[in-house]
């Protein structure tokens, strides 16, 4: 089953024009701090995704194999070509 991908509104931050503001350059370090945090929830959001689906087609291929073992006699019901 398809699903839409996560919304994560990560937004990554510009850093400050004048460096020598000492209080635009901690907000900075603030942000990718919570950038960093954002990307890596994302990354991790993906990541069990993809084990979901992983687990999910290990799980088609069972059902198939255990269909193939119960219920064909291949190759004599279902001959495969040579």
């Amino acid at each position: 089953m398809a699903h839409e991908p996560e919304q994560t509104g990560c937004v990554a931050p510009v850093r400050p024009l004048d460096e020598r503001d000492e209080g635009s350059w901690q907000q900075f370090l603030v942000a990718i701090d919570h950038y960093r945090a954002c990307v890596n929830a994302q990354r991790l959001w993906h990541q069990a995704a993809a084990d979901a689906h992983a687990a999910d087609a290990e799980q088609a291929v069972m059902q198939w194999n255990d269909f193939v073992r119960t219920s064909l006699n291949a190759p004599e019901d279902f001959p495969w070509p040579q």
